[in-house]
């Protein structure tokens, strides 16, 4: 066995050593975790921005309903309403109408 061979071997079994030491390593903090206050602090914040985003999405959803069924409701009043209006202004056409009429025939019988 030359000296580059060994050098090799030992860098090998250096790395391996390494290796197997980090994966023990991991291992043993999985197992073993414990959580800090931190991380349940943390947490709590995130299922607390979930349910908030939540929350927002259907207050979001609610006010897109509400808002096209008052578009509805507005547009229908507008129609019953200009309805009414015309209504009102024949009417008024009507008795102005009338008025003249009346009028005319006052001054013709003078």
């Amino acid at each position: 066995m030359t000296e580059q061979d060994l050098a090799l071997l030992i860098a090998a079994a250096l790395f391996a050593a390494f290796a197997l030491g980090w994966v023990a390593h991991w291992l043993w903090s999985v197992t073993t975790r414990k959580r800090s206050p931190e991380a349940l602090r943390v947490e709590a914040i995130a299922a607390d921005l979930l349910q908030a985003e939540a929350e927002r999405d259907a207050v979001r959803e609610a006010k897109a309903e509400t808002e096209t069924s008052l578009s509805t409701e507005f547009t229908a009043r507008e129609q019953k309403l200009e309805v009414k209006l015309r209504e009102t202004e024949a009417e008024l056409a009507a008795t102005m109408d009338g008025l003249r009429a009346a009028r005319q025939e006052l001054i013709d019988k003078r």
